[in-house]
């Protein structure tokens, strides 16, 4: 029998409890606050309308599902208004060699509709993009595509039952939920940029978990300190490293 191992998310703004701490710990030392109880229940408060202690003990009980469900399909129905261009497949549809121009129409309203029953997906791509820090520029190093992979990433190591798949359209209208500026990268593709920083934690965690860079002592506690902080499960070569230390 498997063991669930998702983190604990405020079901209003999808806010990870790990998250929410760091926020209140930083709050506690910029002087906002004089104790770590005031600055917790600060965050609880505007997120569930009750002090942390009783949140944290609503949430635990509440942990029925793994995703956090924090848009609906009335709110991918407003996204697709304000990104009239926006399908399941990202901007438009596959227009394969040949393929007439009503049956392009087809296909696109078909992508539209696909969207509208993408929630689930939606959900998993906000689940990353609360992780991915804003900067005042797009982006234009990743696009969605390459970013909805970065999210199945992610989503694969919270071991949760559910698929990990995110299609491209699905990702670009959760980025548009959170709050993210998307601009098409052109007319013609089927992708969008998004004004994420490179400086946010779960980059440089796909970075070390990917590219071989946790082969050094340092880089192994540092992987250590971005999955305690994105409330991640510990990786196995952490446990590696940790058991030889014993």
């Amino acid at each position: 029998m498997s063991t669930d191992t998702s983190p604990l998310h405020f079901p209003k703004t999808g806010l990870s409890i790990s998250r929410a701490k760091k926020r209140a710990k930083e709050a506690v030392k910029a002087g906002a606050f004089s104790t770590l109880v005031e600055a917790q229940n600060s965050v609880s408060y505007s997120e569930m309308g009750l002090p942390w202690a009783k949140a944290i003990a609503m949430l635990n009980d509440r942990k029925s599902s793994s995703i956090p469900q924090l848009m609906t399909q009335s709110d991918i129905k407003t996204v697709m208004t304000d990104i009239p261009e926006l399908t399941h497949f990202g901007f438009g549809a596959y227009r394969g060699y040949g393929i007439a121009f009503k049956d392009y129409l087809k296909k696109i309203e078909n992508e539209k509709q696909s969207l509208l029953s993408a929630v689930e997906e939606c959900n998993k791509a906000c689940m990353y993009l609360q992780h991915l820090e804003k900067r005042k520029t797009i982006n234009w190093v990743s696009s969605s595509y390459g970013l909805k992979h970065a999210a199945e990433h992610y989503f694969r190591k919270l071991n949760l039952a559910e698929g990990h798949y995110v299609a491209n359209g699905s990702f670009i209208c959760a980025a548009h939920y959170m709050g993210f500026t998307v601009k098409q990268i052109s007319y013609d593709n089927p992708n969008a940029c998004i004004n994420f920083s490179m400086r946010s934690p779960i980059i440089k965690w796909r970075e070390l978990t990917e590219n071989g860079m946790v082969s050094s002592i340092s880089g192994i506690r540092k992987l250590d300190e971005i999955e305690k902080e994105l409330g991640l499960p510990r990786s196995q070569r952490i446990s590696d490293y940790l058991h030889l230390l014993k």
